[in-house]
């Protein structure tokens, strides 16, 4: 977490002063000169290797910035000895992975790990509470309702992956937890949010699959530190040519930034992110990929980029409730004789599962019928 976006409130030093394999008491922050932007690097508890450390310096991270208030902790980290800190650790037990807070997100969790549940079973039952997720949240009928449901969904999907995904690293949880208090951050996990359930909506269950889109969805945006804020402030209607051409290099900004600072972040993540920008006729950024080009994911990913972002008023500078969003799309993609933005298979099939939206308990329905097939797997029980 960002204790201050200032860059007074830090001090610099060489990275090569980190001990290798010694955790962090402190968070280690990257700075920009160019528009003077904060970022989180490798937050505290974290213990660097020796080969990391130099793959890092090697690409050319040789500072780091500390927040003036961790001077004490930083000096204790330089002054540790291997010898005194080994005669006196004691380890730590594994933290228990957090209790649920929704019972979609329990629901999922105990249906995607339950090796006696067949995937066909397990495909139809997630389908069903995400389309059932998704409904509610885009049937909101006032912003102040659409924020909790917004809410409502990001604890859900929060759920599955805290409790699944092993990929989920400190940092994107941090992001997680942040994004209902810095408006910035809620951005990225809505998207994240979205992306999941329309993933999940469509039969897509991996859990690491469903991991690499929530980090796609949390990660998609950071190349926003490289180009100009005043760019980045302007609603896309009404940036100019000049004023997209840089706006777009945010997405190459994005993936340059986490081959250098985050190599070890999967390719499909990077996929994903790279493409998120791209249209169905050919007219996005930054390659111009056309069709089904766009890897299939990645539309699910840019599909809830543009919701939120018309959401928000990042589009045209109008706040909308998800329902008026779709709404909006639909009747600018109704006007195009080629669909602009997304396969029109896919528009429409999340359009549907909206105005379908059902008024019984979906998540117990689902938890019901993946108990029946277990008992016919397990008890040899008639259906």
């Amino acid at each position: 977490m960002l204790r201050s976006k200032d860059p007074k409130d830090y001090f610099e030093i060489a990275l090569s002063q980190i001990k290798p394999g010694v955790a962090l008491d402190f968070d280690l922050q990257l700075y920009f000169p160019r528009n003077q932007h904060i970022i989180m690097w490798r937050p505290k508890g974290e213990a660097l290797g020796e080969e990391f450390l130099t793959n890092a310096q090697l690409k050319g991270i040789e500072k780091v910035w500390i927040h003036n208030d961790d001077l004490a902790k930083y000096e204790k980290h330089i002054n540790y000895t291997a010898e005194v800190d080994a005669l006196t650790a004691t380890p730590e037990p594994e933290p228990p992975k957090p209790e649920a807070q929704t019972k979609e997100g329990a629901a999922l969790k105990e249906i995607l790990s339950d090796p006696n549940v067949p995937d066909e079973k397990k495909k139809e039952a997630a389908a069903m509470i995400a389309k059932d997720m998704l409904a509610r949240t885009a049937n909101q009928n006032s912003i102040k309702d659409q924020k909790k449901a917004n809410e409502q969904a990001r604890k859900s999907i929060e759920d599955l992956l805290a409790q699944t995904a092993a990929q989920m690293s400190s940092a994107a949880s941090e992001i997680w937890k942040l994004g209902n208090v810095d408006a910035e951050l809620g951005h990225a996990v809505n998207v994240a949010t979205y992306a999941v359930i329309f993933a999940m909506a469509f039969g897509r269950i991996d859990v690491e699959l469903l991991s690499d889109i929530a980090l796609a969805g949390l990660l998609h945006d950071i190349g926003f530190s490289q180009i100009s804020s005043k760019v980045a402030s302007i609603p896309l209607k009404d940036m100019t040519r000049k004023d997209l051409m840089q706006y777009a290099n945010h997405v190459p900004a994005t993936v340059a930034l986490l081959e250098e600072l985050a190599p070890e972040i999967p390719q499909r993540v990077r996929t994903l992110i790279a493409q998120h920008h791209e249209k169905f006729d050919g007219s996005g950024f930054p390659k111009g990929l056309k069709g089904f080009k766009v890897d299939d994911i990645a539309q699910l990913v840019g599909m809830a980029n543009l919701l939120d972002d018309m959401s928000t008023g990042h589009w045209d500078g109008k706040k909308r409730t998800l329902k008026d969003t779709f709404e909006t799309l639909t009747a600018l993609e109704k006007t195009r004789t080629f669909p602009e933005h997304f396969n029109p298979e896919v528009f429409a099939a999340v359009v549907r599962w909206i105005k379908d939206a059902p008024a019984e308990d979906v998540t117990e329905n689902a938890m019901e019928m993946v108990g029946k097939k277990v008992d016919q797997i397990i008890y040899k029980k008639e259906a």
